[in-house]
């Protein structure tokens, strides 16, 4: 099982990797870009959705194995 600070650290991978930025990444998650940054600083706040979200804006879960 994956810990919620592990999820955060690959979500940060992806936007890194496509060049994707914290602001562009909250809007395609239909988020306040303070709320992403909050998340990504206490990752256990996440729900599903907003990881469900964040997959489908960036594709995080390739970047540990599931995708």
């Amino acid at each position: 099982m994956q810990t919620a600070e592990t999820y955060a650290r690959r979500i940060k991978a992806a936007m890194a990797f496509t060049g994707q930025t914290q602001e562009e990444l909250a809007r395609r998650m239909g988020i306040h870009k303070d709320t992403l940054g909050r998340k990504l600083r206490m990752p256990r706040t996440f729900t599903l959705g907003d990881l469900i979200e964040a997959d489908r804006a960036i594709g995080w879960t390739k970047f540990g194995g599931e995708g």
